[in-house]
């Protein structure tokens, strides 16, 4: 298996974590890119010349994190990643939309100045903001965007998931980092 990522994308980052939780990254080959610097190897593989982007055991070309995870939660059947309760499945794609706008408002930072676009940022932080811990009751969280060194990720605190199922949270089910 052959993992293409960037060490700037949290998407990648996002399927790291879950080869590490699930004992499988050892038979992973990490390969590093820069998509910006558009890779042919990344490129013959992916139409969208994306990371992450894997190629199985069995020779399939897997893009989107969601996918790779996925596939790589099917490797071994424990601990399971993937939960079928539907209000966990809510939470991992709300997450993964935070992440989206989180990442869109570290792009929209690295433009000039003068081409910003204020509306653009305002509308993806508000993306950011603690409605999404409500559609599982959660009404308490407080949300950071920590953009560093371009490693954007979105801290939340005081609010528990609520499921033992993600396992991500039972690491730090007070003040958790959604990947």
């Amino acid at each position: 298996m052959k993992l293409f990522y960037s060490p700037n994308s949290p998407y990648a980052r996002k399927c790291r974590v879950a080869a590490i939780e699930k004992g499988v990254i050892g038979r992973i080959e990490l390969i590093e890119v820069s998509p910006a610097d558009n890779p042919p190897e990344l490129w013959a593989i992916n139409p969208l010349g994306t990371v992450p982007t894997m190629t199985t055991e069995g020779g399939m070309h897997l893009c989107e994190s969601p996918v790779i995870c996925k596939y790589i939660d099917s490797l071994s059947p424990e601990p399971s990643l993937m939960a079928d309760d539907l209000c966990v499945q809510a939470f991992i794609a709300l997450s993964d939309g935070i992440m989206d706008a989180a990442v869109a408002c570290v792009m929209e930072k690295r433009r000039p100045a003068d081409k910003q676009y204020d509306a653009w940022d305002s509308t993806q932080r508000s993306r950011c903001e603690p409605r999404y811990c409500q559609i599982c009751g959660h009404t308490n969280a407080k949300f950071t965007i920590v953009t560093g060194h371009h490693r954007p990720w979105l801290r939340t605190e005081l609010c528990q998931l609520p499921h033992a199922t993600y396992r991500l949270a039972r690491r730090a089910p007070a003040a958790c980092c959604v990947v």
